[in-house]
């Protein structure tokens, strides 16, 4: 279980660095999107070993709602994008949904 959380982390921290290099590029060929694209590449290739070691509908919500949430913080700290309170409570349902999911498919 901790193995799994861990892998899911670093794709969740990968890929979310990565689209935000990838949003902070100026052109096609500059570092940040160089960079962000080799992140974003390299959580990918996470994600795809982690396809391969649990079920589907386990670890693609778990994915998809964290990177929500961690798109959402990056936006918030790196690019002074709004973090209202319906933004503070959607994200919240998001984290609770997410431990429940796990919760339930390690049991």
């Amino acid at each position: 279980m901790i193995k799994s959380i861990l892998l899911l982390s670093i794709y969740l921290l990968v890929s979310s660095i990565g689209l935000y290099r990838l949003k902070m590029s100026a052109a096609v060929m500059d570092v940040d999107f160089l960079v962000g694209f080799g992140l974003y590449g390299m959580g990918f290739l996470l994600w795809l070993y982690i396809l391969r070691a649990h079920a589907l509908s386990l670890v693609f919500p778990v994915a998809a709602g964290g990177l929500i949430v961690t798109t959402q913080v990056i936006g918030y700290l790196f690019l002074q994008e709004p973090f209202r309170v319906t933004r503070i409570a959607g994200t919240l349902f998001i984290i609770v949904g997410i431990i429940l999911m796990y919760i339930q498919g390690e049991a």
